[in-house]
C-alpha cells in the first residue's frame, strides 16, 4: 500500500477507532458497516477528503514562521491576527516541537520542509476518500495494542519524514495526534448539514477535544473559510522562503587566478547597472501589486451614505432599470428618493402616520407601493404624489397588520396577516378589494414576501418556510431545515430560487422547482432579519439583528458587530469579512440590477451604498 493511502487511512482509522472504543463492544464493526453503506455516495467521501485536507493545512499553519504572520496582517485586523496566532501557539505547545528557541524554530522549519516534500509526493488525499478501504481497515485486528499515534509516526519515520513524525506523535499516552484531532473537528463541521449522518458516525458523542484545541481549530477553520485564498498565498510565499536543511559548509577553495580580481577589488564598490535596479524594483513592487489586486477582489467598500432625519430605516430598494436612484423608508413614516451618485435627497413622500414597514417598486420604476401597520399607499415617483391608498377593513382586528407588497399584471397588491397570525389575505390597493384568504394551518407567520411576478408568496413560519400559489390558493412547497422561526425571506430575480434567514442564525438557499436546499450559510452571530440574492444567483446578502435572542427586542444587548454579510454560492462560504458595516440591526438589504453594488439600511438610520466584489 502506498504511503499516501496508508497515511490517509491511518489518520481516519484512528479517529473512528477512538470513537468506537468510547462507544463500546461492537461499535467498530457497526462503524465499518456504516462506511460501507456510504461507499457509493459522494457526501461522506467528499466531506472526509475535505476535512483531511483542512487538517493538514492546520498542521501547516502550526508550523508557520514569521513571514506568514506578517502576511496575515494584510487580510486580518491586528487584533484578529494576534488572536489567531495565540490560538495556533496553544496548539503548537501540545506537540513535540513547542517553544521559541532557535533550535525549536529550526526544527519546525525542518518539519515544514518535510511537509512540503510530502505534499508534493501526494501525502494529502485529494478528490474523494476510499471509504471501503477505511471500513476494511477498521475491521482488521492485530495492532490495536499499539499506542495511539505510534503507527502514524512510525510510517512517517520509515518514509524518511522524521521531523513530521515528531510533530504528529502525541506527547503523552492517551493524547490524540494533532492531525487526528483536526480531522475530528473539521469532519464535524463538514457534516453540519447532515446531522443524522454525523450522529450515526459518533462525531457528536466522541471524546471531546480539549477546549484549547477546539477553540484553536475553530478559529483556524473560520479564517480558512473566509480567507482561504489569502492563507494559501502567504503559506506559499513562506514555502519559497523556507530553505531545505542546511548542508555542511564547504571547505575554503584554494586560491586561483580567477579569484584574484575579487581580492584586488576588495574595498571598492561596484555599482549595480540599470537592469539590476529594474530587477530589484520588480521583486519589491510586483508582489505588492499582486497583493493589492487580491485584497481588492475580497473587499467591500462603502461608496455613499444617505442620511435622513427619521430614525431607523426599515426598507431600501434600487429603482429600475439602471439603479441610479434609490428609495428608503423608515420609522418616521416618510419615503425618501435619493440620487445614488451624489447622495442628495431628491424627493420625499409623506402620508403615513406610523412607521413604514413595507416597500415595493414597479418594474418600470414609475410607481412605489408602501405600507405601515394599517394602510398601503400607491405613489407616483415623478411627482411624489399619492395615487391611491388602502386601509384595512373597519372590522379588522387591531392585531391585524400589512406585511407584504408587490406589483403584478398592472395591479398593486398588498397582503396582510390576520390576528391569529396563521392567515393572510391579499388585496388590490388601487381597486380596494380583497382577492382571497389563505390559511396557514400549522404555524405562525413571521414574514411574507411576493415573487417578482406576484403569483406566489413566500412565508416565514415557526421553523420552516412555505411557498403559496396565489391563483390556486394553496401551499405548493414546505421548505424545512431551519431550527427556529424564519424571520427573513426573499425570491431570486427570476423566481426560481428563494433565500431564507432565521433566528437560528443561518441563511439558506432553496430551489423552488424541487424544494431542495442548495446551500446553508451559518455563523451570522445573531438572528437574520433581511436577505437578498443577486440577479446572477451567485451571491447572497444578509442583514442581522445584532442582538442575541429575539431579533425584535430592543432591550437585548448588541453582541454581533458584523450584522451585514456577503455570501458566495460557489464556495458556500462568506465572501469577505474585510468590512464591519453598520452597528446595530440591518433591517433591509438589496442588490443593484447589475449586481455591482448593494444597499443596507438599519437601526442607525443610515442608508449605505456598497461596492461589492
Amino acid at each position: 500500500m502506498e504511503l499516501v493511502q496508508k497515511l490517509s487511512l491511518l489518520t481516519a482509522r484512528q479517529l473512528f477507532a477512538d470513537i468506537a472504543a468510547a462507544r463500546g463492544e461492537g461499535a467498530r464493526v457497526q462503524l465499518a458497516d456504516l462506511l460501507d453503506r456510504h461507499a457509493d455516495g459522494a457526501l461522506l467521501a467528499a466531506a472526509l477528503a475535505r476535512a483531511q485536507a483542512r487538517s493538514w493545512k492546520a498542521v501547516e499553519i502550526v508550523l508557520a514562521g514569521e513571514s506568514f504572520w506578517d502576511g496575515c496582517m494584510v487580510f486580518l485586523s491586528p487584533e484578529d491576527s494576534r488572536a489567531l496566532r495565540a490560538r495556533v501557539e496553544s496548539l503548537r505547545e501540545q506537540t513535540l516541537l513547542p517553544g521559541s528557541t532557535e533550535a525549536a524554530v529550526e526544527r519546525r522549519r525542518q518539519c515544514l520542509h518535510e511537509l512540503r516534500k510530502a505534499h508534493q509526493a501526494g501525502l494529502q488525499v485529494e478528490g474523494t476518500f476510499n471509504l471501503r478501504a477505511l471500513a476494511q481497515s477498521l475491521r482488521a485486528t492485530g495492532d490495536e495494542a499499539e499506542a495511539p499515534g505510534k503507527r502514524l509516526a512510525g510510517e512517517l519515520r520509515r518514509a524518511d519524514y522524521p521531523a513530521l513524525a515528531d510533530l504528529l506523535e502525541p506527547r503523552r499516552a492517551g493524547d490524540v495526534p494533532l492531525v487526528v484531532a483536526a480531522l475530528q473537528h473539521f469532519l464535524r463541521r463538514e457534516l453540519d448539514n447532515a446531522p443524522d449522518l454525523r450522529q450515526a458516525l459518533g462525531l457528536d458523542t466522541a471524546r471531546p477535544l480539549p477546549e484549547s484545541q477546539e477553540a484553536a481549530l475553530g478559529m483556524i477553520g473560520d479564517v480558512m473559510a473566509v480567507h482561504g485564498r489569502g492563507l494559501q498565498e502567504w503559506l506559499s510565499d513562506e514555502e519559497a522562503d523556507t530553505p531545505p536543511p542546511k548542508p555542511p559548509a564547504p571547505a575554503p577553495a584554494a586560491s586561483t587566478d580567477e579569484a584574484a580580481p575579487a581580492e584586488e577589488g576588495r574595498g571598492s564598490t561596484k555599482r549595480p547597472g540599470l537592469w539590476a535596479w529594474a530587477g530589484t524594483l520588480a521583486v519589491l513592487v510586483i508582489p505588492i501589486l499582486l497583493m493589492l489586486w487580491v485584497v481588492r477582489g475580497y473587499t467591500v467598500t462603502e461608496e455613499q451614505r444617505f442620511v435622513g432625519d427619521g430614525g431607523p430605516v426599515r426598507s431600501v430598494a434600487f429603482l429600475p432599470p439602471d439603479g441610479r436612484q434609490i428609495v428608503s423608508a423608515g420609522d418616521d413614516g416618510t419615503l425618501r428618493l435619493w440620487d445614488a451618485q451624489t447622495g442628495q435627497e431628491v424627493r420625499k413622500f409623506k402620508g403615513h402616520v406610523s412607521k413604514v414597514t413595507g416597500l415595493a417598486v414597479s418594474a418600470d420604476g414609475r410607481r412605489l407601493l408602501s405600507s405601515d401597520k394599517d394602510t398601503a399607499r400607491l405613489w407616483d415617483v415623478e411627482s411624489g404624489k399619492e395615487v391611491n391608498g388602502l386601509a384595512l377593513p373597519a372590522d379588522a382586528n387591531p392585531e391585524d397588520s400589512l406585511i407584504a407588497l408587490g406589483f403584478a399584471e398592472g395591479r398593486s397588491l398588498a397582503l396582510f396577516r390576520t390576528k391569529s397570525g396563521k392567515l393572510f389575505q391579499i388585496w388590490d390597493v388601487k381597486d380596494k378589494k380583497g382577492l382571497g384568504t389563505f390559511p396557514g394551518e400549522e404555524a405562525v407567520l413571521h414574514c411574507l414576501t411576493l415573487s417578482p411576478d406576484a403569483r406566489h408568496a413566500l412565508c416565514g413560519e415557526n421553523d420552516f418556510a412555505s411557498l403559496w400559489d396565489l391563483k390556486k390558493g394553496k401551499r405548493t412547497l414546505r421548505l424545512e431545515g431551519h431550527t427556529g422561526p424564519v424571520t427573513a425571506v426573499a425570491f431570486s430575480a427570476d423566481g426560481s430560487r428563494a433565500v431564507t434567514g432565521g433566528v437560528d442564525e443561518t441563511v439558506r438557499v432553496w430551489d423552488l422547482g424541487t424544494g431542495k436546499q442548495l446551500e446553508a450559510f451559518s455563523k451570522t452571530a445573531s438572528p437574520v432579519v433581511a436577505v437578498a440574492l443577486d440577479r446572477a444567483g451567485k451571491r447572497v446578502l444578509s442583514g442581522a439583528s445584532g442582538r442575541k435572542g429575539s431579533p425584535f427586542n430592543p432591550k437585548n444587548r448588541i453582541e454581533d458587530r458584523r450584522p451585514l454579510r456577503l455570501w458566495d454560492m460557489a464556495t458556500g462560504r462568506e465572501r469577505t469579512s474585510l468590512f464591519t458595516g453598520p452597528e446595530g440591526a440591518v433591517w433591509s438589504v438589496a442588490f443593484a440590477p447589475d449586481g455591482s453594488r448593494a444597499l443596507s439600511g438599519g437601526e442607525d438610520g443610515v442608508v449605505r451604498l456598497w461596492v461589492v466584489p
